[in-house]
């Protein structure tokens, strides 16, 4: 799976160095995107940048490294990250874009860091000074918190969605309990998602899918949310294909967009993110199907048309 990593550690403590090791080792599959290179990049000095361009930078980075990320490349992020709103928010990145996450503590000590630093000046490179290791230090003592997306609160109203009549037109689906028919009492999660090829297909709502989504001129996308873990994927498709004759898989109208392998949280916040990374931007959406009472709330916060196809208070 993709990984977002990011460094935590004072100004030469070896971020950089470890970094590079990293992304040499596997050159063609990962990259680094470093706060100071963009700076210089975009405005030919490492510091001294005013508030409007630090904001330029931020925004820099984040687009850079999401769309590195888009493509399947694992990247790195090696700049202090001790601010923990500041490494949050690549923990929220990696969430929505559903990939691995992973925080690398580079925990030299502050004389070895001011050790370094020292040399790499000695050496003609770029160095900070003792002054500016010992602040970080005392801004961000060891050991350092623990960093973890920021938490979604269950009343948080979703933003609007505004349909684009100039994009392609879809309909969202869910599986489980819409689509999809448990009859063998597996779990909804963990091993259970072995054995959904064994669900049966709900023929009424397969029904009205196909009927509605197929266009008078160009055909409608059929968007499958699946709280379903990726672990599933696979059976999954299979199960679509053999048993609906949709491919995920092999036609480009028709999509599946499922929960991260280890993310617990209710399954709203994740189609919400779900709908927000793959929907949002880029369907005319004309409506939604779902049996589960919290995520047709959601929809229909959103200002969308949900059906609702069974009780759902789950």
């Amino acid at each position: 799976m993709t990984t977002l990593a990011i460094t935590r550690g004072y100004p030469g403590s070896g971020k950089t160095t470890r970094a590079l090791q990293w992304v040499n080792a596997k050159p063609s599959d990962r990259a680094r995107v470093n706060r100071d290179d963009l700076r210089h990049a975009l405005y030919g000095r490492h510091t001294g940048l005013t508030y409007e361009q630090e904001q330029a930078v931020t925004k820099a980075q984040h687009a850079a490294t999401e769309a590195l990320l888009r493509t399947g490349r694992d990247v790195v992020i090696d700049d202090t990250n001790l601010r923990l709103r500041n490494a949050r928010s690549w923990a929220d990145l990696a969430v929505r874009l559903s990939v691995d996450f992973e925080v690398w503590d580079i925990t030299t000590t502050v004389d070895e860091a001011i050790a370094r630093d020292e040399h790499r000046g000695m050496t003609g490179h770029r160095n900070v000074g003792a002054d500016v290791i010992s602040n970080f230090a005392g801004r961000y003592p060891q050991p350092w918190p623990e960093v973890k997306p920021t938490p979604r609160q269950p009343d948080d109203a979703p933003a609007r969605y505004v349909p684009d009549p100039n994009k392609p037109e879809a309909i969202i689906v869910d599986l489980d309990g819409t689509l999809a028919r448990n009859v063998t009492g597996r779990e909804f999660y963990g091993v259970g998602l072995d054995r959904v090829y064994e669900d049966d297909v709900v023929a009424n709502v397969r029904l009205a899918v196909a009927r509605l989504s197929d266009g008078p001129d160009e055909p409608v996308h059929i968007v499958f949310m699946s709280g379903r873990n990726e672990r599933a994927r696979a059976e999954t498709t299979r199960w679509l294909l053999d048993k609906t004759g949709w491919n995920p898989a092999g036609d480009p109208t028709v999509h599946l967009f499922m929960r991260a392998d280890g993310d617990t949280r209710p399954d709203y916040i994740v189609k919400a993110e779900l709908f927000d990374h793959h929907v949002r931007e880029t369907f005319h959406v004309l409506w939604a199907l779902d049996d589960r009472d919290q995520v047709v709330k959601l929809w229909r916060a959103m200002g969308l048309t949900c059906f609702q196809v069974a009780e759902g208070t789950f």
